[in-house]
């Protein structure tokens, strides 16, 4: 039983450790994703649908971002500053020199109909 104590007790201070160096330089502060680089999210809705569906689980690599910037289309989970505890699964439709626009729930951008 005291074998069972000093492991937890490893595995521990192994996930501080990695939360605290974040040898995989990850941006998230999730101990997950700093100690294995990957975490998975559940989707709490239908609105990813019909890609993911409410109860969807999906694997998300921090690390991904190291090697490509994002781009349209690409699916991302992020915490608003507003609810930090809260995550959100959603697709990117524009970047920061696109002009977005919804009108009677179809997206525009660039004045062009999305495909999404």
């Amino acid at each position: 039983m005291r074998w069972m104590f000093g492991l937890f007790a490893i595995l521990g201070v192994a996930v501080l450790a990695m939360t605290a160096f974040n040898p995989l330089d990850t941006a998230s502060w999730d101990p997950r994703m700093r100690a294995v680089g990957h975490a998975p999210f559940r989707a709490a809705s239908s609105s990813m649908a019909p890609t993911l569906a409410a109860g969807d689980i999906v694997v998300v690599s921090a690390m991904s971002l190291r090697y490509h910037d994002l781009a349209v289309n690409d699916v991302v989970v992020f915490r608003p500053p507003n609810m930090p505890s809260q995550e959100f699964i959603s697709r990117i439709v524009g970047l920061a020199s696109d002009r977005v626009r919804i009108d009677s729930g179809r997206t525009w951008v660039n004045d062009r109909l999305s495909e999404n």
